[in-house]
Order: structure tokens, then sequence, then C-alpha cells
């Protein structure tokens, strides 16, 4: 498959980047789609050597389609992260012992939830790559 075959083929199952991410399951219906449109059963059945030399030249695009949607993965789970990020921590309150119903101190278990959820967030974001931070930049 040229490029530009290989381009339209993944345009065509909406695999670009800024897509919605699929599911593995997702991902593998999609592919299987396109080879139901262009090598119909009856057709594989009838042809098993030339559908095997299309399938051979057709693994690169199917590389890229699960690129592609690795991309989207990461790209959604970045925008989430940072989007996380932007939220105000909780405000701390008091912490009231149920039993008498006096003030024992202050903090939150909500806090500490928060902190955690803020650092899982930061780590997502430091760990997506470039291509990823310059196309959500661009």
């Amino acid at each position: 498959m040229t490029e530009a075959e290989i381009e339209a083929l993944l345009a065509d199952a909406g695999l670009v980047p800024g897509a919605a991410p699929l599911t593995k399951q997702q991902l593998t219906d999609r592919i299987m789609a396109i080879l139901d449109r262009d090598w119909p059963l009856a057709m594989r059945e009838a042809s098993p050597a030339d559908y095997a030399t299309w399938r051979d030249a057709a693994e690169p695009a199917r590389l890229r389609a699960v690129a592609a949607n690795l991309f989207n993965i990461r790209l959604a789970a970045y925008r989430q992260a940072v989007a996380r990020l932007a939220l105000p921590l909780l405000v701390e309150g008091p912490v009231v012992d149920p039993v008498t119903g006096e003030q024992t101190g202050s903090g939150s278990a909500a806090i500490a939830e928060d902190e955690a959820a803020r650092a899982a967030a930061q780590a997502v974001i430091a760990a997506t790559p470039e291509a990823v931070l310059a196309f959500d930049a661009a």
C-alpha cells in the first residue's frame, strides 16, 4: 500500500489525530469492517493467495491504525489530566468526632483523595509524548 492509500484508509476508519479513542474491540471491529469491505469472505476463500498478498501489503496500515488509536488514547488522557489540574483544591474543613460531635482537628479525607488525583494527573502529563503535546498545542 502506498502512503496515500494508508492515509485514506486511516481517515476512512476515523483514525486521525484528535479523534475519539477506541477500545480494543472497537478498533478491531473497524479494521474487520474494512477487511470485509475490501475482501469479503467469499473473495478470501476464492483467492487465498491474492488475499494473503493483500493482507501482507496492508499490515503497515494496520500497525498505523493501532498507533493512531494509541495517540488518541494518550491525547484524551492528557486533556483529562490537564482539566483535572485546572480545578481548585478542595477547601480544608473541620474534622468532627461522629460520636461526640466535637471538633478534633482540621483536614479532610477528600483533600488527601484530591491530592492523590492531582498527583496522578501530573504523572499522566509528565509521561505524555511530545507528539501529543505538540498536537494539543496546535
